[in-house]
């Protein structure tokens, strides 16, 4: 004997409303035994008999259910943002279908962009990162300049004074350069 089960745990354990088994106890194709609750076993026994199998799936409905709620759900976007129709302009009113498809085309466009904006997701994070990394590179190579231009006049410098207004000096100057950068286009 298998799990015994209330009708709505049983819809719930084979994927079907509650309305399809009190369909399938009327037509005589499951019944429940003398508690009152059905044997999960026997009905899916008795069901499996009257559903053609599916091809390519032994899935049961409840199985493809689960699949369906674990599977997240992607919505792709078309390559460009503009709205082009699928029709030719010549050829007389798309129709209601396509009309649909279109709005919701929009709204779901429109959906992107106030999220966009609420996300703070504002320009494309490529560009931006390369700029950084071009910055870096860049203040790198300033900073790494700054001890083979000053190793002859430190040697030559015996107050610390003076070593530390040279060092300074060459810093702030490459600062200056850094804050001067810009991208090469």
């Amino acid at each position: 004997m298998g799990q015994l089960l209330k009708g709505v745990e049983l819809a719930a354990a084979l994927g079907v409303s509650g309305a399809q088994i009190s369909h399938y106890k009327r037509k005589g194709q499951i019944a429940p035994e003398e508690s009152g609750l059905y044997d999960l076993d026997k009905c899916r026994l008795n069901l499996s008999r009257l559903v053609k199998p599916k091809k390519g799936g032994t899935l049961t409905r409840a199985e493809q259910q689960q699949q369906r709620r674990k599977t997240p759900r992607l919505v792709t976007t078309p390559p460009t943002t503009e709205l082009t129709p699928d029709f030719p302009l010549d050829s007389g009113v798309p129709s209601q279908s396509e009309i649909q498809r279109q709005r919701d085309w929009l709204k779901l466009q429109k959906e992107k962009r106030e999220f966009d904006l609420s996300a703070g997701v504002l320009e494309e994070v490529g560009p931006l990162n390369a700029w950084a990394a071009g910055m870096i590179i860049r203040a790198r190579d300033i900073l790494l300049r700054i001890g083979p231009e000053l190793r002859d006049r430190l040697a030559q410098e015996t107050a610390p004074v003076k070593c530390d207004e040279m060092v300074t000096a060459e810093i702030a100057r490459a600062l200056s350069e850094l804050s001067e950068y810009k991208q090469a286009a």
